[in-house]
């Protein structure tokens, strides 16, 4: 968790010493979901510096882990595995293999009844649609992340949701929609003070 909160602050050294430490901690035995937890906060912060060949690597190994153990947590670890899995393909300029990684993640949420967690493949998935200029599916995709995330009040799902639909309308020249969704989401952050004029 402490490895977490430096990712999550963008302090990539520490946090990767802290990974290293809760690897440490398992003592050689890793078949376990907090080892999966533990390889995918690696691979997010090693995504995040741009070192996808290691984000890869370490994602794969959380996956191995997770999709081996039949807990709900597991199955929600490999989802989120899925999902960095495509993220990193995004970033290569793989559209077609994050596509099918984006609807595994999905399909497992689904299955255990995470809602919540289904907002980032939909968002990842709308992005690589957008990507190969189906824009249909990637309108489809943002609709859907964004339904779910005002219907359970996350504000940063609907924000990253909200603005990938006003790039589509941007795209077909619709620039009175793709305005409105832009302010719109303004107004949002603007309210929680996370934006300033």
């Amino acid at each position: 968790q402490i490895a977490e909160v430096h990712e999550r602050r963008s302090e990539y050294e520490p946090a990767i010493n802290w990974v290293e430490k809760g690897l440490n901690y398992l003592n050689g035995d890793e078949q376990s979901n907090e080892a999966a937890r533990i390889y995918l906060i690696g691979a997010r912060t090693f995504d995040h510096q741009g070192r996808l060949d290691k984000a890869m690597d370490w994602c794969q190994k959380s996956l191995a882990i997770a999709s081996g153990i039949k807990t709900r947590e597991a199955q929600q670890t490999t989802a989120q595995a899925y999902t960095r899995l495509s993220a990193i393909c995004l970033l290569r300029g793989d559209f077609d293999l994050s596509i099918p990684f984006c609807q595994e993640s999905i399909q497992i949420y689904q299955e255990i009844e995470d809602t919540a967690g289904q907002i980032g493949p939909y968002i990842i998935v709308g992005m690589a649609y957008f990507s190969l200029g189906n824009w249909g599916q990637a309108q489809d995709a943002f609709d859907k992340s964004l339904g779910i995330a005002t219907a359970i009040g996350d504000i940063d799902g609907q924000s990253r949701a909200s603005n990938n639909l006003a790039l589509i309308h941007l795209a077909r020249g619709d620039w009175d929609q793709a305005q409105l969704l832009f302010e719109q989401n303004s107004n949002i952050w603007k309210q929680i003070g996370m934006a300033k004029d």
